[in-house]
Formats: C-alpha cells, structure tokens, sequence
C-alpha cells in the first residue's frame, strides 16, 4: 500500500484569489450537481404528477429521468471528484481555470438543453458526449504521465459510462431500438461500481481517523474482486440472457459482500456523540 498523499491548505502567505470556483475541479461540479438534483428531481416531480409535461418525441419521461440522475447528476459528481483525486495521485494539475470552465459549461449546456428543450436532443448529445471525452483525456493524461496503471481501472468505468451515454442517444436519436434499456442499466451498475472502488479507498481513512481510539482498518482483496466481478456479471447477464435467477443470486452475493466488508470496517468508536476528533485534521486520499 503506497503512503497516504497530503492535502494541505493553501499556504497564508500566499495572496487571496478573488474567485477561486475552478481552481479544483470538486467546487464548480458538486455545487452544479447539488443544484441540478433538487432542480431536475422538481420537475420529474411535477411531471410525475402530471402538473407539467416534457416536450419529449423519442424517449419517455422516466427514460429522460433515468438518464439525468446517472449521466447528468451522477457524472457531474464523478468528475468532480476524480479531476481532484487525480491532481493528488498523480501530483500533477487537473483541469482548472479556463479549460475546467469549459468542461463545465459543456456539461451545463447539455443539462440545460435536457431539461428545457429536450427535444433538441442532438444538442443534449453533441455537448454530452464532448464533455464525456474531455473527461476521460484530463483524468487520463496525468495518469499515463506518472505510469500510474493501476488507477486505469477507475479511468476504465468512466470510459464504459461513456459508452453507455452513446447508446443512450442512439435510442433518443432514433438510430437504435435498445439503446436506451442498456444504457440505464450500465450507468446504474457503473455508478455502484464506482461507489465501491471509491469507499474502498477512502472510508476506512476516515472512519480511522474519526474515532478516538487507535484502529487500523484493512481490505481484503478477494472481496474487492467479488463484487467487481459480481457487478460485471450481473451487467452481462441483464443485457443478454437476463436469466431471473441468475440475477437474484448475483444481487445477493453483491449484498452480502459489500455487507461483510462494511462490518469489517465496524470498530466501536463510531458510536458516540464525540466521534469527531474536536482537533482538525489534514485530509488525504490512499492511493492504494
């Protein structure tokens, strides 16, 4: 396991930055991402109850929600955290100033174009899918810099969420007839994929340096594997055969799994109303 890279605040001796939003890839994408759900979930709500309707010919309502929640809300989030995560692994800078403020507005203007004229979906899909690639070449470049091969793996299910996000516009731009039912599907399991390489990372930093007491808490690489390898095989399953029960064993071996890990992860300290260390702490990500 490599050492635990230091996130240490500006120095005081440095002068103030008037406007510091797209110094770090995390302020512009989670505040955005914070916005667009309780933006985005009003309008589903009042879709849902039938108060307004979706100028929508290709998709459904449920389908444009789907896809905004895990390619909209969800990559927003991604991308704020690796484009930060990133700069830290690697030590070299991510995307910031002007070239983050585009990715940023390539990501807006598809969101708003979803939202407000979705029916103008080549526009949606046009700054979607630039977005998706301008991602994938900022979070790639620093990593195949620094030879850092194993962090291609979280890189890899950005890439397959990309895929996902073209399948869905072929459906929405009527060049498919499935598209659409494969991409949820894929951006739904890549996201909890992520979700477990990501905890995996950073949850037991946490939790051992929240708690009062000394703990070290460790991962074992064969649960690791198993819930990868669970969530891929479940993908597979629900885009091909889609064999019930297959998927029924494959959710519950993923449950319990991530379940037992969790537990692994349990020590007593987490309990009482002083959990916090009052003392602050400097932040860091494993790069393990």
């Amino acid at each position: 396991m490599q050492p635990l890279i230091q996130i240490s605040p500006p120095s005081r001796k440095l002068p103030a930055q008037r406007f510091a939003l797209f110094n770090l890839g995390f302020r512009p994408f989670f505040l955005l991402a914070a916005g667009f759900a309780s933006l985005s979930m009003a309008v589903w709500m009042a879709t849902y109850f039938q108060l307004s309707t979706l100028p929508l010919t290709s998709i459904s309502p449920s389908q444009w929600h789907a896809h905004e929640m895990l390619y909209g809300f969800a990559f927003a989030v991604i991308a704020g955290f690796l484009l930060t995560a990133v700069k830290n692994w690697t030590g070299i800078q991510t995307l910031h100033g002007r070239p983050l403020m585009g990715l940023v507005a390539c990501w807006a203007i598809a969101r708003g174009v979803m939202l407000v004229a979705p029916a103008n979906i080549i526009v949606a899909a046009t700054f979607d899918l630039l977005f998706n690639g301008w991602l994938i070449a900022a979070v790639a470049q620093p990593i195949i810099k620094v030879k850092q091969w194993r962090q291609l793996g979280v890189l890899s299910k950005v890439v397959f969420l990309t895929v996902g996000n073209v399948a869905f516009y072929t459906q929405a731009l009527g060049l498919s007839s499935h598209g659409v039912r494969a991409a949820l599907w894929i951006g739904l399991l890549l996201n909890v994929s992520l979700i477990m390489v990501i905890s995996r990372r950073i949850l037991p930093m946490f939790i051992e340096r929240g708690v009062k007491e000394e703990v070290t808490l460790r991962n074992s690489a064969w649960i690791d594997r198993l819930l990868m390898i669970g969530l891929a095989a479940l993908l597979i399953n629900i885009l091909t055969i889609n064999i019930e029960i297959i998927n029924i064993v494959l959710g519950l071996t993923i449950a319990t799994s991530a379940g037992f890990r969790l537990w692994r992860w349990h020590t007593p300290g987490i309990w009482p109303g002083d959990f916090c260390d009052p003392e602050p702490r400097v932040t860091a990500y494993r790069t393990a």
